[in-house]
C-alpha cells in the first residue's frame, strides 16, 4: 500500500472515531441532562409575609443549577402567573389580575434536564382597591395581665377611614406566645367608635388561637367615611393571670 492509501486509510480512521465519540457525548443539557445531577435551588428575595402590594410588582428570584436553568414561574395561588427565562430572574407581576385581599405567591425554577424545585409560598395583600389603616397607637402592642386578673385586660386600636369607607376589612393579628404559657385564644370585634361597649360592633370573631390569625369580617354594614373604627381584641386573660403577650395587628380596608 503507497504513502497516499496509508494516509487514507487513517484519516478516515480518525474521522469514524471523533464522530463516535461526538455521538456518545451526553454531557451537554440538550442531550439529557446525563451529568446534571444536583436539583436546582430557587428563593424570592423581595417578598416579606404579608406584605401589602399593588399595581406592577416586580418580583425577584434567584435560581440557581449545577448545569443550567431552563426556566422560573411566578406561581400566584398556585397558577402560573409569569415566566423567565434570562437570568436576573426579575419577573413582573400585574397584581390587578388577581382578586384583593390574601395571596399567595411562590417560585419554580425547571432545569436544563427537566428536574424542578419550588419556594415555599408566601402571603401577600394585594391593596388595588384598598389601603392598609393607620392605628393612632401604632401596629405593636403588649397585653398584660396582672395577677390576680383585675379590670379590663383586653385591648383596641383605633383608626379613621378615609373619604370612600370601607365596604370590607381584613384583620391580620400575628403573635409569639411562650409555650409554657399555654394556649392564648383571642376574640376580634370590628366597629365604630370607641370599643365595643361604647360604640358599635359591626362584625365578631369566633374563638382563635393559632399565630397569624386571619378575620375577615363580614361587617353588618359598611364602614362609614372619615369614620373613628376599632379592631377589639379579647383574651382568655384568666388562664394567663401575671403573664405578657407581644403582638402585632394590621387592618386593610377594602372600597
Amino acid at each position: 500500500m503507497g504513502k497516499t492509501s496509508k494516509h487514507l486509510v487513517w484519516a478516515v480512521f480518525l474521522i469514524a472515531s471523533i464522530a463516535f465519540v461526538g455521538c456518545n457525548d451526553d454531557t451537554s443539557a440538550d442531550a439529557g441532562g446525563a451529568d446534571d445531577l444536583a436539583d436546582p435551588a430557587i428563593s424570592i428575595d423581595n417578598v416579606d409575609l404579608f406584605a401589602a402590594i399593588a399595581g406592577m410588582f416586580d418580583v425577584e428570584v434567584t435560581a440557581t443549577d449545577d448545569v443550567a436553568v431552563l426556566q422560573v414561574d411566578l406561581m400566584i395561588d398556585g397558577a402560573v402567573a409569569a415566566t423567565s427565562a434570562e437570568a436576573p430572574f426579575t419577573i413582573p407581576w400585574d397584581t390587578t389580575t388577581a382578586s384583593d385581599g390574601i395571596v399567595s405567591i411562590s417560585a419554580l425554577v425547571t432545569d436544563t434536564a427537566g428536574k424542578t424545585a419550588e419556594t415555599e409560598a408566601i402571603d401577600v395583600v394585594l391593596i388595588n382597591s384598598g389601603v392598609e389603616v393607620t392605628f393612632i397607637e401604632g401596629n405593636t402592642g403588649t397585653i398584660s395581665i396582672p395577677d390576680p386578673v383585675a379590670g379590663d385586660n383586653h385591648v383596641a386600636h383605633h383608626w379613621t377611614t378615609g373619604a370612600d369607607g370601607a365596604a370590607e376589612a381584613l384583620v391580620i393579628l400575628q403573635f409569639e406566645a411562650d409555650e409554657a404559657d399555654g394556649e392564648w385564644t383571642f376574640i376580634i370585634d370590628v366597629g365604630t367608635g370607641g370599643c365595643p361597649h361604647s360604640g358599635e360592633t359591626l362584625a365578631t370573631s369566633g374563638t382563635l388561637t393559632v399565630s397569624p390569625i386571619i378575620f375577615e369580617p363580614d361587617l353588618s354594614s359598611a364602614l362609614p367615611a372619615d369614620t373613628g373604627c376599632f379592631v377589639h381584641m379579647a383574651v382568655n386573660e384568666f388562664d394567663h393571670a401575671g403573664h405578657d403577650l407581644d403582638f402585632e395587628v394590621r387592618v386593610f380596608n377594602f372600597f
